[in-house]
């Protein structure tokens, strides 16, 4: 049955996702966490199984197993409130990102009121945020995601690049004109004066210009 929950501890992620995602999964199937004892090498790969082999002994319950592993995981002198001081919005996270990490952190902490993790949740965010949105508009964790989220979606608007349309392009088409036909004069020197190309009489009777 635990190998088929396929979770495994490399030593290179976080130890605390690692032992909760082991409980749930523990408390669905109705399986005692003290008979995990013997699953210790299934739950290890690469260098948490190294330190496994080397610092094994009788663990008496998962508790005390639970214990040096942290013991050795967990970094020394870095006490948890001071994780979620530090937890600070990154300059590529989301606001959805930055929040589910440090909601784990304060959930993980346990002593922290509703209304002190939404104070900290706002004042860890990147300072653009804090100038868009004010702490009193907003009453829970799903409303301040809200306004961070449309915060966001201006800022994609802002970046999307505007295609400007060409005088060309914007220009009506001109019409086509077709050419008038051409006049075809037919001469008749018996008939029309050839200096100026009027009827009625000829060049010698002709005083036009």
């Amino acid at each position: 049955m635990v190998r088929k929950w396929g979770v495994l501890f490399k030593g290179d992620r976080d130890i605390q996702e690692f032992l909760e995602r082991l409980e749930e999964l523990a408390e669905s199937d109705g399986f005692e966490m003290d008979h995990l004892l013997p699953c210790i090498p299934i739950l290890l790969r690469e260098k948490a199984l190294f330190w496994y082999r080397n610092n094994k002994r009788d663990w008496a319950s998962w508790e005390n197993f639970v214990s040096d592993l942290k013991a050795f995981y967990l970094s020394p002198g870095l006490e948890l409130e001071e994780q979620i001081r530090n937890n600070v919005q990154g300059a590529t996270k989301t606001a959805a990102e930055y929040a589910t990490r440090l909601q784990t952190l304060m959930r993980r902490h346990g002593q922290m009121s509703n209304a002190a993790r939404l104070t900290q949740l706002y004042q860890n965010m990147r300072p653009k945020y804090r100038r868009y949105m004010k702490c009193t508009e907003f009453a829970s964790v799903l409303g301040l995601l809200r306004l961070a989220g449309e915060y966001e979606q201006l800022v994609a608007q802002e970046k999307t690049p505007v295609v400007k349309e060409t005088k060309q392009s914007a220009r009506k088409p001109a019409k086509t004109v077709e050419p008038a036909p051409l006049e075809i004069f037919e001469y008749n020197w018996l008939e029309c004066c050839w200096r100026c190309r009027q009827t009625g009489h000829t060049k010698a009777q002709c005083t036009n210009r």
